[in-house]
């Protein structure tokens, strides 16, 4: 049996393996970093997470997700604690 080597496409190559692209990952990797540190900062100052009101966010989502449910799944899904209510 012969060995058959399969070659990545140009493009692939040339984003992925060579290192004159690095730049612009750097820049792309820290863009998404910087996004995301400051969602994540947001989301914890946030009353919906922290505080009084923390877990309504959840609340709302699951309840939601719940509701979306179909019956043949509910089973499946009643066993998953439910969130409480916020007061």
């Amino acid at each position: 049996m012969d060995n058959v080597t399969i070659t990545d496409p140009p493009l692939a190559r040339a984003l992925f393996s060579e290192t004159r692209w690095a730049w612009i990952w750097l820049i792309v990797r820290v863009y998404v970093g910087w996004e995301w540190l400051n969602e994540g900062i947001a989301k914890a100052q946030s009353p919906g997470w922290v505080g009084a009101k923390a877990g309504t966010f959840l609340t709302g989502w699951i309840g939601a997700a719940l509701a979306k449910t179909p019956p043949r799944r509910a089973g499946l899904v009643r066993g998953l604690p439910r969130p409480r209510r916020a007061a």
